[in-house]
């Protein structure tokens, strides 16, 4: 396992086989990048939390204990072409003076990081700013939520409501359509080969990420979908009950 970690400095950590590294960068802002055999597979992005009062996690936050470790094991699989699978990755975890931390982890074929509140009392998220920038204009294997009429596309809060079912749509990442939400995961192909593969992990009671292309950052970014605090019927047929959302996610 690599880690480094001073003053202000970009804190690294790669995984078992020391093929993927991600660097993380204080400051202002919270960022981290990935890179896989030498190549760099994410460009620096910042990563932050907002909260009910107007706190943000991830900006101007101050750092106050970080910790490393590797962790190997088993996870009992459901479903699946395996009983189990292997749950092997190192593991960088920052503390900060502001009442939360984020994990990092390393996988051999993967990366993954997660905010976590280091207090007891309950939350609400506000906002959540997470966005995936890539070095080039690469195809991309990825699917729209599935709307009735694509020269009509409802906005983004329609959008939420729906199967998660649809065919994929292979094109450069900047010719993605910018009305319509795009569900996870997708695939990125990179010139030598690799493949991005952008989902979500460890889900529960979790209402969705989504992704769109800004073509003014020239990234796909993250929409979460907001917390759901009532069940309201919108007459879609006996099997979907649609939910009406608010703004806000409990933590």
């Amino acid at each position: 396992m690599v880690w480094a970690q001073g003053a202000q400095k970009p804190a690294t950590l790669a995984s078992p086989d020391g093929r993927n590294i991600v660097t993380v960068t204080f400051g202002d802002k919270l960022s981290y990048s990935v890179a896989s055999d030498g190549q760099q597979m994410i460009v620096q992005t910042s990563i932050s939390m907002t909260l009910s009062d107007g706190t943000v996690w991830g900006e101007r936050s101050r750092l106050s204990k970080q910790s490393a470790g590797s962790v190997k094991g088993k996870i009992v699989a459901f479903a699946y072409t395996k009983q189990e699978i292997e749950d092997h990755y190192n593991r960088l975890l920052l503390e900060f003076k502001e009442g939360f931390a984020v994990e990092f982890r390393a996988y051999n074929d993967g990366i993954a990081y997660r905010f976590l509140s280091t207090t007891d009392k309950p939350l609400t998220v506000k906002d959540e700013y997470a966005a995936f920038p890539f070095a080039g204009d690469y195809m991309s294997w990825h699917p729209y939520v599935l709307v009735s009429d694509v020269t009509n596309t409802p906005p983004f809060e329609s959008q939420f409501r729906n199967s998660f079912e649809n065919d994929y749509t292979y094109s450069k990442i900047s010719d993605f359509d910018t009305r319509r939400l795009i569900f996870t995961p997708i695939a990125v192909e990179m010139p030598s080969g690799k493949r991005i593969v952008i989902a979500e992990s460890d889900l529960e009671s979790y209402p969705g990420m989504f992704l769109r292309y800004d073509h003014g950052e020239g990234r796909l970014k993250v929409v979460f979908a907001p917390f759901v605090s009532s069940e309201e019927p919108l007459g879609l047929g006996p099997l979907m009950v649609s939910r009406r959302p608010l703004q806000g996610r409990r933590l």
